[in-house]
């Protein structure tokens, strides 16, 4: 299992687009940090992921429709942010969700 877990280490800034080359990650996890800025689209393209955290961080923005690629998503929480938006319909094609955390 590919792992990326740099939770709870007070990182500071926006998320980095080249994430999205990431595309064999299973666990991505950059919970409890102080991140801002919106989610880059290109997050999308770990279309392998099953866990993806990013909750208690300072994101805000719109969350991006191309996170509904995510097919194998098991576990999704972008709670604890600061989000301007409505709740994309496009995340509802995420079928295999069985923890789904948002609050907006």
């Amino acid at each position: 299992m590919v792992v990326f877990n740099l939770n709870n280490n007070q990182l500071s800034g926006s998320i980095p687009t080249e994430v999205g080359l990431m595309t064999r990650m299973l666990v991505f996890d950059l919970g409890l940090n102080q991140l801002s800025g919106s989610i880059p689209t290109e997050v999308g393209l770990m279309t392998r992921m099953v866990q993806f955290y990013l909750y208690n961080n300072q994101l805000s923005g719109s969350i991006p429709t191309e996170l509904c690629i995510m097919t194998w998503l098991l576990v999704f929480d972008l709670d604890i942010n600061q989000f301007t938006c409505s709740i994309p319909v496009e995340l509802g094609l995420m079928t295999d969700i069985v923890y789904f955390y948002l609050n907006i």
